[in-house]
């Protein structure tokens, strides 16, 4: 029963921290903002990220007071899971599992959005679905300075996989901190 609320209590407190990672995102790589999708993203971030901007102002493209909100959401899962299993958390490890977590749900979302570009790249190469090109937008940032290091054999970019290979060395890393 505990495993299964737990469980629960994991995903919807990932997802939320994902959404505001997601703007933040959104808006750090300058992605199409027209996109439906990401009108969806802001319209449901809006309420919750608007006030805390008045504090946490942005710098250029880059929205801390999302980035604010998505850690919070991790906290928050950690307090919860510590109300479950009846124990008190220690303040600075709390801060740091729940960087690391912030941390961890933004390399799981960039490990997942290559690979889809990676196989959507094979199979639609006329129209691009929204998503796709969204998702595009967003991992294109982190792509370009792999592929100065790695460079294309003809059609073949192998830079998705030198970045897939660090993301998940990062993973680990942090992993181990949560």
């Amino acid at each position: 029963m505990m495993d299964g609320l737990s469980a629960l209590i994991d995903l919807i407190f990932r997802l939320a921290s994902l959404l505001f990672l997601v703007r933040f995102l959104l808006q750090a790589s300058s992605a199409d903002y027209y996109n439906s999708l990401s009108q969806a993203v802001v319209k449901a971030t809006d309420k919750i990220a608007n006030p805390l901007r008045k504090l946490i102002k942005p710098y250029k493209n880059f929205d801390f007071a999302s980035i604010a909100i998505a850690y919070l959401f991790s906290v928050a899962f950690y307090f919860a899971v510590f109300a479950i299993m009846s124990a008190t958390p220690d303040g600075v490890n709390l801060l740091v599992m729940s960087l690391a977590r912030t941390g961890e749900i933004l390399l799981s979302f960039y490990w997942w959005s290559i690979l889809i570009t990676i196989i959507a790249s094979y199979f639609s190469q006329q129209g691009v679905h929204p998503a796709i090109a969204l998702l595009q937008d967003i991992v294109e940032p982190i792509l370009e300075p792999a592929r100065r290091l790695v460079p294309a054999l003809g059609p073949l970019d192998l830079s998705p996989i030198l970045v897939i290979f660090t993301i998940s060395l990062l993973q680990n890393f942090l992993q181990q901190l949560t």
